[in-house]
């Protein structure tokens, strides 16, 4: 037996979206704890390398984008906690919404950053890779089937109920397909990691500034439609709601394209361990191997170990000597003279 619901609430449970969203406005509460935790221990990290310095500035981008995107998500989707089960309390959680799901990818964007500014493993990036993918598909539906249930209750037996949520899952599929062409595509340009790590930085910072822009754009809407009724919205023409329904796709297939692209690649090789001189000398001296010298090494130790050649007089007579004992001899006399009476003169003129 089908269940007859009233006209605010959803068949076939009867679905009252102010009750769950308390739960929503938890989790993104929480999701802007971890950010803002996440931060603080970012900018405590010490500072090593150039590499380790350019991530460190995109994880900290992403993560305040998140925070803030969170913290405003939290703030109006409880908002709709007070509110009476009706089209207005649909309409605001579906403007509040993306707020939430901006936050949760860039999370997930932050926490791939960070996996990769720490040298990660292959698996290990592997995985969340896997885990971000996973979750924009399903963020993907999830926002699908919130605007087909919108739907439903704007043009209430328009058309059955299964129809609007073939709707849903047949527009996410639109999107995840789209989005997935775009970004190979994009992919297939990169001829280098580097080029590709350059446009990830990039694309990482430009997601950030747009999951800023969803988060206000978000709120904003929410302050502006909250202050018509729900009659009033009621009555609003359908071809409104499509165009709302298609517009909210369209910008949210742009912002998993940029979050797509914005997935940071392997983190460079290690540079290969430089050997220790000294070491490899103390091994080759115990186990009794010759060690060549570096070129400076050898070339100053030839120089002072080279002998110093002299004339050994070994009973043959030398002329070089033999003449320079003649001019010793010969001039020790005169120089000793000199030296007498260059002091006698200075004794006289004392004297004087």
């Amino acid at each position: 037996m089908e269940t007859t619901c009233p006209t605010p609430y959803l068949p076939p449970g009867c679905w009252d979206i102010t009750k769950a969203a308390g739960s929503d406005a938890t989790l993104a509460g929480l999701l802007a704890t971890i950010a803002a935790a996440a931060i603080v221990l970012v900018l405590q990290a010490p500072k090593q390398s150039s590499f380790e310095q350019e991530t460190r500035n995109t994880v900290l981008s992403v993560l305040a984008s998140t925070f803030l995107s969170a913290l405003l998500a939290s703030f109006v989707i409880g908002l709709i906690t007070g509110e009476m089960p009706s089209i207005r309390a649909e309409v605001l959680f579906n403007l509040a919404s993306p707020a939430l799901v901006v936050g949760v990818l860039q999370f997930l964007l932050s926490i791939g950053w960070l996996l990769t500014s720490h040298q990660a493993e292959a698996a290990t990036l592997t995985i969340a890779r896997w885990a971000f993918l996973l979750v924009n598909g399903l963020v993907v539906l999830y926002l699908a089937l919130d605007w087909e249930d919108l739907l439903e209750l704007k043009t209430r037996g328009a058309f059955p109920t299964p129809v609007y949520t073939g709707v849903g899952i047949v527009g996410a599929l639109l999107i995840g397909t789209i989005a997935w062409a775009i970004t190979t595509r994009l992919k297939r340009r990169f001829s280098s990691e580097a080029w590709m790590r350059q446009e990830a930085v990039r694309n990482a910072h430009r997601c950030a500034k747009s999951g800023l822009f969803f988060a206000a754009g978000s709120t904003l809407l929410f302050g502006i439609i909250s202050d018509f009724s729900a009659s009033t919205l009621q009555s609003g023409p359908d071809w409104v709601y499509y165009l709302g329904v298609i517009s909210l796709m369209v910008l949210m297939g742009w912002f998993v394209c940029v979050s797509e692209m914005s997935w940071p690649p392997p983190p460079p090789a290690p540079p290969p361990p430089q050997e220790n001189h000294a070491e490899a000398t103390l091994d080759h001296k115990l186990s009794g191997e010759a060690t060549p010298l570096p070129i400076e090494e050898s070339i100053t130790s030839s120089v002072k170990k080279r002998p110093i050649k002299k004339l050994a007089n070994l009973g043959v007579p030398n002329s070089r000597n033999r003449k320079s004992e003649e001019e010793h001899s010969l001039n020790g006399p005169k120089e000793v003279r000199r030296g007498r009476s260059s002091s006698k003169k200075a004794h006289q003129i004392r004297k004087k």
